[in-house]
């Protein structure tokens, strides 16, 4: 998902850079100079103090359309290789850093490298985005959340104890979106849009007194969920 919200963006930020050149008044800046060598016999866009600054084209045995900074890509952009291979993501001073995609050809056929740069050289896979983040827990001994299936989108919800199933008599629940059904033990929430947030307030009686229990969390990835809420 992020990476189809990064190349999405730097998509829009070429179709803005190149909508810049066609009116603005910098569209020559041979007094502007761009800093990297294979990029540094013709730019057009912003410039400060002589440098390439802010939104731009830079050419030279290679191509590059994005963000600079004191002559040197920095931030987001796309750079074309002469000899084929094309990077999208992010640059600092010149060198590629932060999250990217790399394609190139191997025998005719098309092979991209996505994950993380630093200084320049391929560091690591992307991490997994999270599926849901706990927002407040309290008195829940333990917790289960599971993503299940990806096409359904639906959250069931249930509570145990003492290896259990119950459904709390004093429930009170809040969801940001969606319909919701008890059915049988389990609180089921369908029709709602992403991130969900599901707030869950309940009692319990210990053998010291009556405890308040808490549990709310977000939901970030469309998927069907179980959700298992757990006091001893």
């Amino acid at each position: 998902m992020k990476r189809k919200i990064l190349i999405a963006g730097l998509s829009i930020l070429i179709v803005l850079v190149i909508q810049n050149f066609s009116t603005s008044a910098q569209e020559n800046t041979s007094d502007c100079k761009v800093l990297m060598k294979g990029i540094s016999e013709h730019y057009q866009g912003e410039c400060k103090n002589g440098l390439a600054e802010g939104n731009g084209i830079a050419k030279g045995a290679d191509i590059y359309i994005g963000s600079f900074r004191k002559g040197f890509p920095d931030g987001k952009g796309v750079y074309k290789y002469k000899d084929g291979p094309t990077y999208t993501g992010y640059w600092k001073k010149g060198l590629k850093d932060g999250e990217g995609e790399l394609r190139y050809m191997v025998n005719g056929k098309d092979s991209v490298i996505t994950g993380v740069w630093k200084a320049d050289k391929y560091a690591s896979k992307l991490k997994k985005a999270d599926d849901y983040k706990i927002l407040n827990q309290n008195n829940i001994d333990n917790y289960s959340i599971k993503r299940t299936d990806q096409d359904i989108y639906l959250i069931e919800i249930s509570f145990e104890r003492v290896n259990q199933k119950i459904f709390p008599r004093d429930l009170e629940f809040t969801f940001s979106s969606g319909h919701v059904t008890k059915d049988g033990k389990t609180l089921t929430l369908r029709d709602f849009t992403y991130p969900a947030y599901c707030y869950i307030h309940y009692t319990i009686l210990k053998s010291f007194g009556q405890v308040t229990c808490n549990f709310d969390f977000e939901v970030l990835t469309p998927g069907k969920y179980t959700v298992l809420v757990t006091n001893n």
